[in-house]
C-alpha cells in the first residue's frame, strides 16, 4: 500500500541495521529510510502535541542514513494518531502528520519521481 506525501512531508530517515519490532505499547514501530538523505534528528509526538515535539530520538547526535530504527512506547499509551518529524544535518525538516501507529507498525520512505512515497511493509 502506498501513500504519497508532498516533499515537505518526508519522514523518518533513520539508519543502522534493521531494527526489530518491540512489544511495549501498541504504537511501537520500525522506521525505514530509503530516501538517500541523512537525518540527525527524529521526533515523534501525538497529534495533540506536535507544537512541542519533545526530545530527539536519534541518540548521541549521530547522523543516520539508510536503514531502520525501532521506536517503543510506554505500554500504557493509548494514543494512535502521531506526527513524525525528521531534520537533516543542514537543518531542513520534513513532517508527516496523522500516522495511525495503532495500525501501522513497519513503514518506510522512498523518493519516486521526485516525490516522497510512504510505503508500509505489512
Amino acid at each position: 500500500m502506498k501513500h504519497i506525501f508532498s516533499a515537505l512531508a518526508l519522514a523518518l530517515a533513520i539508519g543502522g541495521a534493521a531494527a526489530p519490532a518491540f512489544a511495549e505499547g501498541s504504537q511501537d514501530f520500525n522506521l525505514h529510510n530509503y530516501t538517500g538523505m541523512s537525518f540527525n534528528e527524529l521526533y515523534v509526538a501525538p497529534m495533540s502535541q506536535t507544537d512541542s515535539w519533545g526530545n530527539n530520538l536519534i541518540p548521541d547526535g549521530k547522523v543516520l542514513g539508510e536503514g531502520a530504527i525501532g521506536i517503543t512506547f510506554n505500554k500504557n499509551n493509548e494514543e494512535c494518531a502521531y506526527g513524525i518529524k525528521v531534520v537533516t544535518p543542514e537543518g531542513k525538516y520534513y513532517e508527516v502528520m496523522d500516522v495511525d501507529l495503532c495500525k501501522v507498525t513497519d513503514f518506510g520512505f522512498v523518493l519516486e519521481g521526485g516525490k516522497v512515497v510512504y510505503k508500509t511493509a505489512e
